[in-house]
């Protein structure tokens, strides 16, 4: 959270903490500033500080009514929080300050935007480190004709190897569905579940070599890599797409 949080009726914010889940204040959910009220600083003359924000909750789960209030518009109040910071000449000192927790929301990062979903989606993929927050970033929007990306970017990510981890990953949860469909059907003895999958594929493999070798329906699991990166190239196909994208739409940005 920012030290200085720079106001205005209107401006899109982002709330960071759960302050109360059952009025939907809860971190990540979006809303628009409505008003605020500050006070006098007892330190600072003629200076004001921040004490409630007053927001609007943008598509909330539920509607939210409080008394005195417009459907939907809720009180946001300061939080404090301490840090302790380590001086050049080695003195600690404790720091507290208080603070509403709110962003600005006029863009968002990948990680962020992740379990949202928007009609017009303005992306920026140049930046993106992996191809899941390319993914995260195009699959926000509900239609192509609601898209933009903002600027051109590489399509390594998109056109890459699996990465090996990520193949063993797949190959060992592929291996443990096999398992658990033939402990199902009762062609496992009980001791073929242990306490990692790594015990249990080699149980298995061992199994297999020996009192399973006449079960059919027991496939055995190969020593190499069955997981391989696609080898053949992926055609790439383009087209531009006129659409019209409302200019004070939210941005999604990789980190």
């Amino acid at each position: 959270i920012p030290g200085k949080l720079t106001l205005c009726i209107g401006m899109p914010v982002i709330i960071r903490n759960n302050e109360a889940t059952e009025l939907c204040i809860t971190r990540g959910q979006e809303a628009r500033i409505v008003g605020w009220s500050a006070l006098k600083h007892p330190k600072w003359r003629g200076r004001k500080y921040l004490d409630v924000l007053y927001v609007e909750l943008l598509n909330p789960p539920h509607p939210v009514n409080l008394p005195h209030l417009p459907k939907n518009v809720v009180p946001l109040t300061r939080h404090s929080e301490s840090i302790e910071a380590q001086l050049p000449n080695d003195v600690y000192v404790r720091i507290t300050r208080s603070q509403i927790p709110v962003l600005p929301n006029f863009a968002m990062t990948d990680y962020s935007s992740q379990g949202k979903t928007w009609p017009s989606n303005v992306v920026d993929l140049k930046e993106c480190r992996s191809f899941q927050g390319v993914y995260t970033c195009l699959s926000r929007g509900t239609s192509l004709e609601g898209m933009l990306i903002v600027r051109d970017f590489s399509d390594d990510l998109l056109r890459g190897e699996l990465d090996g981890a990520l193949r063993q990953e797949y190959r060992e949860l592929d291996y443990l569905a096999t398992i658990t469909d033939l402990r199902y059907q009762g062609k496992l003895p009980p001791h073929s579940m242990q306490m990692t999958r790594w015990e249990t594929i080699k149980l298995y493999r061992l199994w297999k070599q020996t009192a399973g070798r006449d079960v059919t329906d027991a496939p055995a699991f190969p020593n190499v890599d069955d997981v391989k990166p696609p080898e053949e190239r992926i055609n790439r196909s383009e087209r531009t797409v006129s659409t019209q994208i409302v200019v004070n739409e939210l941005v999604i940005f990789c980190t």
